[in-house]
């Protein structure tokens, strides 16, 4: 039932996974500040929540325009249960802000298979890495994205080669200029302090081991399921499968030398996830199977929130 609700894109689909998003931020706000709220709480928690909506904006946009998916709902439900299943992910704004541009610079990578403003795509690429990297400076790894993306898409020239550094050093650069102006440049060292962990104490617990367990084992299935019969195909969709892969990858390195493990460090790997769990679930022909697999994400997602 639920898996042909969201089998369709319409409407009704997204507003009810807006709403499902509206539940999980109320529930995990909630949880989180019970004993302090503020106004000054409440307004910046707003903003999180629009951070959180132009998130879903950007994976609807990028699965839609690119056709990196059937013509369904499942990737912006996934991408809103995954938010569920790690209630801190949407609370830690530099998380969100960082991924909230590394989409961006997504959105214009896998543009690159269309011709125009191929100097255009590759700079906005860089500078929207480089503003990422400012809230979060493990997403410089992603700079290995347009390099790639001018690879698979042959769009390498030496100038194209040149353009993601200039668009990654331009926001680093007014940033530094701005913090020379007001004599702040502890912030601007702060930018480039890198801290990593391997502590994964925190894992054991139920309400991060149970929907990381089950994220980590679908999606490795799913890639091992999907990838030879689409690798074997000549198309749009083989290109980016391979950016997303590598995007994927490069999250894995994210998380595990990530300095706080709480969950929300997962955020960096919920659009690829996503995108590959649902073209997993497009290839089951068992409706009942399909039906299974969302009830359980759905469950778990509401379970981690009583663990």
């Amino acid at each position: 039932m639920i898996a042909n609700f969201f089998s369709k894109t319409k409407p009704s689909n997204i507003v009810s996974i807006l709403f499902l998003l509206f539940v999980f931020y109320i529930i995990s706000f909630f949880k989180l500040h019970f004993n302090h709220i503020s106004l000054g709480l409440i307004a910046s928690e707003l903003f999180l929540l629009s951070c959180c909506l132009l998130l879903l904006f950007f994976v609807y946009f990028i699965v839609t325009r690119n056709h990196l998916t059937k013509s369904n709902s499942y990737s912006l439900l996934l991408y809103v249960l995954f938010i569920g299943f790690f209630s801190t992910t949407i609370h830690n704004s530099n998380a969100v802000i960082a991924n909230l541009f590394l989409l961006m610079a997504l959105r214009r990578i896998i543009s690159l298979e269309k011709k125009n403003r191929i100097k255009s795509k590759i700079f906005d690429a860089g500078l929207w890495i480089g503003i990422a990297f400012i809230f979060n400076p493990w997403m410089l790894l992603f700079l290995v994205l347009p390099y790639l993306g001018m690879f698979i898409y042959n769009r390498i020239t030496v100038s194209n080669l040149i353009l993601p550094l200039i668009g990654l050093l331009t926001p680093i650069f007014l940033t530094y200029t701005y913090c020379l102006t007001i004599g702040n440049m502890s912030f601007f060292e702060g930018i480039f302090s890198i801290q990593w962990s391997f502590e994964s104490a925190a894992y054991q617990q139920l309400k991060l081991l149970i929907p990381i367990t089950l994220l980590i084992s679908l999606t490795i299935w799913s890639v091992i399921s999907c990838s030879p019969k689409i690798l074997s195909r000549a198309n749009s969709l083989k290109q980016s499968w391979i950016l997303i892969i590598n995007q994927l990858l490069l999250a894995i390195i994210i998380i595990i030398f990530s300095p706080n493990k709480d969950g929300s460090e997962f955020l960096v790997a919920f659009f690829p996830a996503a995108i590959i769990i649902t073209n997993y679930l497009e290839t089951i022909r068992d409706n009942w199977f399909k039906e299974v697999l969302l009830w359980l994400f759905i469950s778990i997602s509401i379970l981690v929130y009583f663990l």
